[in-house]
């Protein structure tokens, strides 16, 4: 079983490999922006509301589907589909961002 891993943890990877504190906080802070808007752009209300209350209201499955009124397993689903289309959208921006970054230095 895999462990939900935190917006807080995720900043202390920024602060080893040689990266600066100060730059690693802004890219922190940077693909934070970059997820929420992702999250706000791709995905069904119901996809969005799922994911916001288990990973930022640490709500466990069940405790979503009561809330809901609906089987866990519908909401395990929606959660792993609204993943896979957070991570595909995610991974379109930031590869929009790099061509887009490359282009203006060309010119």
């Amino acid at each position: 079983m895999s462990r939900r891993v935190s917006l807080d943890e995720t900043a202390a990877v920024f602060s080893v490999g040689g990266i600066e504190a100060e730059e690693g906080r802004r890219l922190y802070k940077n693909a934070r922006e970059l997820l929420w808007r992702c999250v706000d752009d791709n995905l069904t209300k119901t996809q969005k509301r799922y994911i916001i209350l288990y990973y930022k209201k640490n709500l466990t499955v069940t405790q979503i589907a009561a809330l809901s009124g609906v089987n866990k397993s519908t909401v395990s689903r929606t959660i792993s589909r609204g993943r896979v289309k957070l991570a595909s959208a995610v991974r379109m921006k930031l590869l929009e961002d790099i061509v887009g970054g490359c282009e203006e230095r060309n010119t």
